[in-house]
C-alpha cells in the first residue's frame, strides 16, 4: 500500500513589462478621447478593446429603417458601424452637395451613437463599394484629370467635396465624437503619397 502525499502548489504570476512604441497612427493630429492605439492593441477608455465592425451605408437604406438596422447590428454584438459616404449619391451633378433625407450622414452618425455604436466613416473620395465609378460622380469621372492621383485639377474637385462634407459633419466629428476613425480611399496600395495628401485635406 502506497502512502499519498498532498502538496500545495503555489503559482505566482507577474505582468510582463512591455516597452513597445506607440503606433504612429496615435499621433496628436488624429487623437480621440476614448479610442487609441496602444502597444500592440486597440484601447478604449485606456483598456484593451476588440472592436466588432459591421457595415451599413445610409444612402442605401431608407431613412425610416435606419434605427431598426442599427439596433440589429448592436444586438448582434457589433460595436462599430462602418459606413461608406458615397460621393455620387450626394453630388450627382455639379453644384451643392446634398445632405437631405437618407443623405443626411450627420443624422445617421448621431443615431448610431444614440443606439450605442461608434462610427467609422469611409469617405473616399473613391470608395469602390460596388458603385459606378467607385463612387466618383459621373461629371468627375468624365473630367480631364488623372483620377486618384495628386493631379491639382483632381484634388481641386476632391477639396470641394471634402469641404462640403466637413461642414456637414462638423457637429458630429472631433476628439469626443462618435466618429472614431475615417477611411480615405479604398484598395489603393501603390500611392502612399496620395494617401498622405488626402489625409491632410481631410484634416
Amino acid at each position: 500500500m502506497t502512502q499519498r502525499r498532498d502538496a500545495a502548489l503555489t503559482i505566482r504570476a507577474s505582468a510582463p513589462v512591455l516597452s513597445l512604441p506607440t503606433p504612429l497612427m496615435s499621433h496628436g493630429d488624429d487623437r480621440h478621447d476614448r479610442v487609441a492605439l496602444g502597444p500592440g492593441r486597440v484601447e478604449r477608455d485606456g483598456r484593451p478593446w476588440i472592436p466588432v465592425s459591421g457595415e451599413l451605408h445610409p444612402t442605401r437604406v431608407p431613412r425610416r429603417h435606419w434605427r431598426e438596422r442599427l439596433q440589429l447590428l448592436r444586438s448582434g454584438g457589433v460595436s462599430v458601424v462602418s459606413s461608406y459616404v458615397i460621393w455620387i449619391h450626394h453630388q450627382p451633378e455639379p453644384g451643392p452637395a446634398r445632405f437631405d433625407g437618407q443623405r443626411d450622414v450627420a443624422a445617421f452618425v448621431a443615431l448610431a451613437a444614440e443606439v450605442g455604436l461608434d462610427v467609422v466613416l469611409r469617405v473616399g473620395p473613391w470608395v469602390h463599394g460596388e458603385v459606378r465609378n467607385g463612387g466618383l460622380p459621373d461629371w468627375v469621372q468624365a473630367a480631364d484629370v488623372r483620377h486618384r492621383t495628386d493631379d491639382p485639377a483632381y484634388l481641386a474637385r476632391v477639396e470641394e467635396w471634402f469641404a462640403a462634407l466637413g461642414a456637414h459633419l462638423a457637429g458630429v466629428c472631433g476628439p469626443s465624437s462618435p466618429v472614431i476613425a475615417v477611411q480615405l480611399e479604398n484598395e489603393l496600395i501603390d500611392q502612399p503619397g496620395h494617401l498622405v495628401m488626402l489625409a491632410a485635406m481631410a484634416r
